[in-house]
């Protein structure tokens, strides 16, 4: 069965910041059509590659170390935006995202459609709560997450019916 879209929010909601991207889930659900699926995984290679085993496309949401400040949030698009050599630098689950990308992309199974959204943390110790800056940081990248959820439909079932 093929999964037309695959939204993922890797991290750990015990490990401050590192918990946005199932935060970002958090908001999302409900707000999704029905065909697409919704993913928590903690960000270790082989469950990313299995969550997108069978998707056209992917919207993947992972907290990340940065220069910038917390909250920024870094949109990458690997249709058009190449895969930095450092992207497992900023991710705070270290090779784990960026392993799962470029094993995908060398096995040819890495979804055409990937869309990642970095948001920078601040504190990654052990608590329940998101820094101020990435609480909000979550609630506006569920909203672009939604638009591009929208275009990603468009495009997949426009390329069917072409």
């Amino acid at each position: 069965m093929v999964t037309p879209i695959v939204v993922i929010g890797v991290g750990n909601r015990f490990r401050g910041d590192d918990g946005v991207g199932p935060m970002v889930i958090r908001h999302l659900q409900g707000t999704l059509a029905e065909d697409v699926i919704t993913e928590v995984v903690s960000g270790e290679a082989s469950d990313l590659m299995a969550c997108w085993d069978h998707a056209k496309a992917v919207i993947l949401i992972d907290a990340a170390w940065g220069a910038e400040a917390p909250g920024s949030v870094i949109r990458l698009d690997l249709r058009t935006d190449a895969v930095p050599l450092a992207v497992a630098d900023p991710s705070s689950h270290g090779l784990g995202v960026a392993e799962a990308i470029r094993m995908a992309t060398a096995l040819g199974t890495r979804p055409k459609e990937f869309i990642i959204f970095s948001i920078v943390g601040e504190n990654f110790e052990h608590r329940e709560t998101l820094s101020p800056m990435v609480a909000q940081a979550a609630w506006s990248t569920a909203i672009n997450v939604r638009k591009d959820v929208k275009a990603l439909r468009h495009r997949l079932y426009a390329s069917t019916n072409a």
